[in-house]
C-alpha cells in the first residue's frame, strides 16, 4: 500500500508472535542518486524487508541462499505477473514489485554480513550461469 512519505510493506510473521499477524514496515519515499553509487541505507532497508520475507516463508530471519532466491522469484513473479510459492508462503507480484524497486534505488539487492547483522550490497548470479560464478 503506498501513502505520503513512502511505501508501506506488509509482511506476515511467523514464529513467537499469533498466526496472522501482520507487520507494516515503512521505506522512506524514493529518491535520486546523484551517481551510481550504491545507497547503504536502501540496502540495509532492503535486508529488512528480504529477511522479513525470509521469515514469513521459512520462519527463519535469513535463509541461506536468500540473496539469490528472492530476486530470482521477484523477476519471475513480475515477468508472469502470479505469486511465486517459496516455503510455506510466497512473493507476491505486488512485494516484487516493491523490492525490486527498493533493490534498483539502492544500486543492488541485499546479502547477510558473515560477522554482524548488517546487510551488504550484492548482486545475484544470473539465472542463466550454470558455472555459479558470482
Amino acid at each position: 500500500m503506498d501513502r505520503p512519505g513512502g511505501t508501506v510493506l506488509e509482511i506476515r510473521k511467523c514464529g513467537r508472535r499469533r498466526a496472522g499477524h501482520s507487520t507494516s514496515v515503512r521505506y522512506p519515499a524514493p529518491t535520486t542518486l546523484m551517481d551510481d553509487s550504491i545507497d547503504d541505507i536502501l540496502v540495509q532497508q532492503l535486508g529488512v524487508a528480504m529477511s522479513d520475507l525470509s521469515e514469513e516463508c521459512y520462519c527463519a530471519g535469513w535463509m541461506s541462499g536468500s540473496e539469490d532466491v528472492i530476486p530470482e522469484l521477484c523477476r519471475r513473479a513480475l515477468a508472469t505477473g502470479v505469486s511465486q510459492h517459496w516455503g510455506h508462503g510466497e512473493v507476491t507480484p505486488e512485494t516484487a514489485r516493491k523490492l525490486t524497486e527498493l533493490a534498483e534505488r539502492a544500486g543492488a539487492w541485499a546479502d547477510l554480513h558473515p560477522q554482524d547483522d548488517t546487510y551488504v550490497p550484492y548482486q545475484p548470479r544470473d539465472p542463466g550461469d550454470t558455472k555459479g560464478s558470482r
